[in-house]
């Protein structure tokens, strides 16, 4: 079956369902190799268990209506 995608430019998704992509910049989601690694560890600490123990609580609150 031949790809149908082949030859086509993919469109800019710009609905609601991707505006809060747009804070993230290029970030973790689009960079590969040594700047990847750096943004990573940037990161890390944030995600470490006792860091998201000390917000899980708050978390949740906020998406409870």
């Amino acid at each position: 079956m031949p790809d149908r995608r082949r030859g086509c430019q993919r469109q800019k998704d710009k609905s609601k369902r991707t505006q809060s992509l747009n804070n993230f910049g290029a970030g973790l989601f689009l960079v590969n190799g040594e700047e990847h690694l750096q943004q990573r560890k940037l990161m890390m600490p944030a995600f470490h268990k006792t860091k998201v123990e000390s917000y899980r609580d708050e978390m949740v609150a906020m998406t409870q209506f």
